[in-house]
C-alpha cells in the first residue's frame, strides 16, 4: 500500500513537471510569433559601439554611452553629468586652466524636426542670429548666435539624433574653440 502511494505521487509530480514545460513552450512559442509580428523598424539592432579613438597628447575622450556619442576634448577640461529627468542629461566641460566651457543638454525628443514649443522651452530669449546649416558626424545641425542669462551672448548647435535633440552651448567668445572640438564628435 506504501508502494502504490508513492508510485502515485510519483506519478501526480511528474505530470505536474511535463505540465509546466508544455505551458512555458507554448508560451515561448507565442511570444516569438507575436515578435515576428512587430514592424521591423522598432525591433531594429543598435550598431556595435565604435571603438575608442586614439587620444594624443593634451587629449580626452569623453564617452556616453545612454546617448551614443564621443568625442574628443582638451584634456584640461572638468566634465560633470548631470541627470535632470528620464533619458534627460547635462553634461559641462569646464576648463580647469582658464574661462572656457561648454554645455550638452541631451533630451529625449521625438520629433525630426525642432519645433517652435521647444525652441520657447529651451531658449527663452527666443534670440537665433546668423543661422547656418552645418553636419555633425553626417547628422544635420544648426549653428546660430542666441542669448542666455548669466552668460551673455552665447554660440548654440543643435542637432537631433536616434530620438535625442543634443543642444551644444558655448559663450559667444569661445565660438571658435567649440568649433574645433564638435569636428571630432562621432555617435556610437
Amino acid at each position: 500500500m506504501y508502494n502504490k502511494i508513492i508510485l502515485i505521487a510519483l506519478a501526480f509530480t511528474l505530470a505536474i513537471v511535463i505540465g509546466l514545460i508544455v505551458l512555458v513552450k507554448t508560451s515561448d512559442d507565442r511570444t516569438q510569433e507575436n515578435l515576428s509580428e512587430v514592424p521591423t523598424e522598432t525591433v531594429t539592432k543598435r550598431p556595435p559601439f565604435a571603438s575608442p579613438r586614439e587620444v594624443v597628447k593634451g587629449q580626452a575622450e569623453y564617452r556616453n554611452v545612454f546617448h551614443r556619442f564621443q568625442l574628443l576634448h582638451p584634456d584640461t577640461l572638468e566634465v560633470t553629468e548631470e541627470k535632470m529627468g528620464p533619458g534627460t542629461t547635462l553634461i559641462t566641460f569646464v576648463s580647469t586652466i582658464d574661462d572656457r566651457s561648454f554645455q550638452i543638454f541631451v533630451v529625449p525628443h521625438s520629433e525630426e524636426t525642432i519645433t517652435e514649443f521647444r525652441l520657447q522651452s529651451d531658449l527663452p530669449s527666443g534670440v537665433m542670429n546668423n543661422q547656418q546649416e552645418i553636419t555633425i558626424d553626417g547628422i544635420k545641425a544648426t549653428v546660430f548666435e542666441s542669448e542666455v542669462d548669466g552668460i551673455g551672448p552665447t554660440r548654440e548647435v543643435w542637432f537631433i539624433n536616434k530620438g535625442f535633440l543634443y543642444e551644444v552651448t558655448t559663450s559667444l567668445k569661445n565660438d571658435a574653440w567649440l568649433s574645433e572640438i564638435m569636428t571630432d564628435w562621432m555617435f556610437l
